[in-house]
């Protein structure tokens, strides 16, 4: 019992703080920051005094807006100490530092909006022009900087508890662990190979449509082509149906002999893919808020700066427009392939039946899907934007578009939705049926315009549409797992399906709670229950489980005793921290 309290302080709350409340784990103590502060505040003062006793250099207008941009020098350390201390991480970021940078968008929203802002960022100057927009992005690298921070920080100590609980899982037989280095050598090699398949084939869809663009011109493709596409599908399907049986084959184990040697050195490009897609579920999507408990928070913070972006896009000059533009996909993006990583981590361990040495990477204490949809429908908003950035702008080197209406949204918005008709798959009726566009809408430019497009629908359709379908799939799954505890198959369903059924069965009357469109609990996995009894925040939830335990005649375990079998199964420390 004592080694077993042992390995559950090693693992709790306490491990992750490594020194004082006050401490910043990115920037060391705080008070370096406020060192920082009272530096850069002693330079813009002593650069006043210059002004005003010495040498006026502020009397212009691009000067004095530069030295309003200088200033995020001093007001990025206050907003800084708004990071959580390390004592705190387990609960979740606090709201001081999210609703801080959240004003500072809103506030630059609004300047951009405004007919002031629209002046200064829009003159037909050079200086004052490049002076505002210098200003403007300062300030919101200011709030994106201290976002990034914060999820910097939690992510860090969040890989810190993960190098933990691996280390406590280890294996201490010498022979096992050859035999899983050689399997993940073989794995790694493997992943190298599709890596780059994957690069390949997006080289060659630019390559093709690069030169559908230059060449194509009045020119039909010939009966051929089509020839071709058919029995390549044709072999596309033949080949999925022998793939288990592939590696039998002599000439695939040839080939794999020959690329054995090719993968090593190809090991780079697979970290390189898992480095960005990390990085999107680590920083991005805790910059736009999704580390946060609480659904509202979560949807507030998304909402608010996707907003924020949408606005400054529209009302910036081109090109700086992009820019936010850019940000939003990007945070769009992160939010997504965190869901796609929680949605991972609970068919592993449907899979593997909840073990606690299964390779979690984030754990599905929150479901995603309602904000990764909620970020994608701004994106519907920002792609329109963004192709009127490129096109006022040049930025692809020319227009991008003809009988374009550069200042009416409604315009660029009418054409993403006719492309969007021509980008659902299955259901192109536009072309089958002859409709084409009408006088009003815009056309694209050969070939600028069109790659422009492509892209464009070649987002819709791999990002936006796979996200719709991936909700239907997991609903489907949903149900699947309700079904096998229905008929006694599994013991248990996971977290997010657990939560939502508690919810509706407390929400309900008593004698209405074991209706049979919710889970019967009755014959829950009592473990399983009483880590619910001792980890849940909702009293009426804890006295339902405390009710089911006492009429089964299972008992009710001491929270030490959870506290401990939490801490083995490698539970989230805000648990060990609630017990």
């Amino acid at each position: 019992m004592a080694d077993d309290l042992a390995l559950a302080a090693s693992v709790g709350p306490g491990s992750a703080d490594k020194g004082a409340s006050g401490r910043s784990p990115l920037l060391g103590k705080r008070a370096w920051l406020l060192v920082w502060a009272a530096v850069v505040a002693l330079i813009l003062a002593g650069a006043l005094v210059v002004h005003a006793f010495w040498r006026p250099f502020l009397d212009v207008a691009d000067a004095r807006t530069y030295f309003i941009a200088t200033t995020v020098m001093l007001w990025l350390p206050l907003v800084l100490l708004l990071l959580d201390g390390s004592d705190n991480l387990a609960a979740g970021p606090k709201l001081g530092l999210p609703l801080t940078t959240l004003a500072i968008l809103v506030a630059l929203a609004g300047f951009a909006a405004t007919p002031f802002g629209s002046n200064e960022l829009q003159s037909s100057s050079g200086a004052p022009r490049l002076a505002a927009a210098a200003a403007f992005m300062s300030f919101l690298a200011l709030a994106l900087a201290a976002r990034v921070a914060s999820a910097l920080q939690f992510a860090r100590a969040k890989r810190q508890d993960f190098d933990e609980r691996q280390r406590l899982f280890a294996s201490e037989s010498d022979d096992a662990d050859s035999e899983l280095e050689e399997r993940r050598r073989q794995n790694a090699d493997a992943e190298a190979v599709g890596a780059l398949v994957a690069t390949l084939v997006v080289a060659a869809v630019i390559g093709g449509a690069y030169s559908a663009g230059r060449w194509s011109g009045d020119n039909g493709l010939q009966n051929a082509a089509g020839l071709a596409v058919s029995w390549g599908t044709i072999g596309l399907f033949l080949l999925l149906v022998f793939l288990d049986r592939l590696p039998d084959f002599p000439p695939v184990r040839l080939l794999n002999r020959l690329t054995s040697g090719a993968s090593k050195g190809l090991g780079w490009l697979p970290k390189f893919y898992g480095f960005i897609d990390t990085a999107l579920v680590r920083v991005g999507a805790h910059a736009v808020g999704m580390e946060h408990r609480h659904t509202r928070v979560r949807y507030a913070l998304l909402a608010g700066t996707q907003a924020s972006l949408c606005v400054m896009a529209w009302f910036l000059p081109a090109p700086l427009g992009l820019v936010p533009a850019a940000i939003g996909f990007v945070l769009a993006l992160s939010v997504s392939r965190l869901w796609a990583w929680v949605e991972d981590d609970r068919a592993l361990a449907v899979i593997t039946r909840f073990n606690p040495k299964a390779p979690i990477k984030v754990g599905f204490r929150e479901d995603y899907r309602d904000e990764t949809l909620l970020a994608f429908s701004f994106v519907l908003v920002l792609i329109p934007i963004a192709l009127r950035q490129a096109h006022t702008s040049h930025f692809f080197g020319g227009d991008l578009f003809v009988n374009a209406q550069v200042d009416q949204l409604g315009a660029w918005m009418g054409y993403l939705g006719f492309e969007l008709i021509k980008a659902l798959p299955v259901v192109d009726w536009a072309d089958i049926y002859g409709f084409s566009e009408g006088q009003d809408v815009m056309k694209a430019t050969r070939p600028l315009g069109m790659h422009v497009v492509f892209g464009a629908r070649a987002m819709v359709d791999l990002v936006l549409i796979s996200a719709v379908l991936q909700a239907i799939t997991i609903s489907s799954r949903n149900r699947q797992q309700k079904v096998l505890y229905a008929v006694r198959q599994i013991r248990r369903v996971d977290e997010i399906i657990e939560r939502r059924e508690l919810s509706r069965i407390v929400s309900r009357p008593e004698k209405n709670r074991f209706a049979s469109d919710v889970l019967d609990f009755s014959r829950y996995e009592p473990e399983r229950l009483n880590d619910i009894r001792n980890t849940t925040h909702d009293p009426r939830i804890k006295l339902f489980v405390e009710s089911i335990l006492s009429k089964s005649g299972r008992g009710l375990e001491d929270a030490i005793q959870v506290l401990v079998r939490l801490s083995a199964n490698r539970a989230p420390v805000g648990e060990l921290r609630t017990l």
